[in-house]
């Protein structure tokens, strides 16, 4: 008897991993670039989590030649596979480098604005009245501005530095995040369930946090996944005006300006290595995005 009750459960716990391996092959098969884009963005993760062992040489050191002076823009060879830039620095180290910039100030800006958001759009779109007025006034008053402008103005005022550019962009993702937000809990809060819970006594901060916040999950990951890509431009945008990570910390953005726009002529592989870096990178995070979307909502999911 006993052994006939382990036997359906010792079975099913085996076929549990094989139905999740089906469940990521059928995936796959359905989103195939999204797939390709999440084997890109593993990709990056892994470079940026090993760039001291992928970077052929350090990114901040001058590479010299026989006579002890920089190799100054040396064209792609053997040697260095992406050429060097006017202080001889190794292009390939310093996009390598770069990829930990970007996926910091990506995921950490996209974290605060889509956490910011969500705050507002949670408490705009639950108490209404004054509290949604009041909110949704000050979120006009940022959407007022474009991105990048709202982004140089508060750099203007605060300095540069890696911090600030991921407050910064944090801060121009926060006022769209609110919008969504509070539209999907505008919509939640009309359930029933939403009235059996307040009618059992929940309060309205747990009505918030274990009922409504749940069911709104689902475009809050949308946004972040949408944003990523989006937070990599502007910040590749404010290091080529001079205004993101101060030199001589490795950005793409950097690469872009200064040397690479001097050079454009001469050595164009210094824009160009970069400016396939960010395009490469945004495409996967906006095709992962894509996909994600489809598998969260409902009405895009297809049989």
């Amino acid at each position: 008897m006993y052994s006939e009750d382990i036997q359906p459960q010792t079975a099913a716990a085996a076929a549990a991993p094989r139905r999740q391996r089906t469940g990521v092959w059928t995936m796959a098969r359905r989103k195939p670039l999204g797939a390709i884009s999440a084997v890109i963005l593993c990709g990056l993760i892994a470079t940026a989590a090993l760039a001291p062992v992928i970077a052929p040489y350090d990114p901040y050191r001058f590479n010299l030649n026989e006579r002890g002076l920089p190799i100054r823009l040396h064209a792609p060879d053997a040697r260095f596979l992406f050429g060097t830039d006017t202080h001889g620095r190794d292009v390939l180290s310093r996009i390598i480098y770069g990829t930990r910039v970007s996926l910091v100030v990506g995921f950490l800006s996209v974290a605060i604005g889509t956490l910011g958001g969500t705050v507002i759009g949670l408490l705009s779109g639950y108490w209404e009245g004054m509290v949604d007025h009041g909110l949704q006034r000050c979120v006009d008053t940022l959407m007022a501005f474009p991105g990048v402008v709202l982004a140089l103005a508060v750099l203007s005022v605060f300095g540069q530095s890696l911090a600030n550019v991921i407050l910064v962009i944090g801060l121009v993702i926060a006022p769209g995040a609110s919008r969504v937000v509070r539209g999907s809990v505008l919509s939640v809060k009309q359930n029933a369930y939403i009235d059996a819970a307040r009618a059992a006594g929940a309060s309205s901060w747990r009505l918030m946090v274990w009922h409504i916040l749940p069911n709104v999950l689902a475009p809050i990951l949308i946004i972040a996944s949408v944003w990523l890509g989006n937070a990599i431009v502007i910040e590749a945008a404010l290091s080529f005006l001079g205004f993101g990570t101060p030199p001589p910390t490795p950005t793409w953005g950097g690469m872009l300006s200064g040397e690479g726009r001097r050079s454009l002529e001469t050595a164009p592989y210094l824009a160009l290595f970069p400016g396939l870096a960010i395009s490469i990178v945004v495409l996967a995070f906006n095709m992962f995005g894509d996909a994600v979307r489809d598998l969260l909502d409902p009405r895009l999911r297809t049989r």
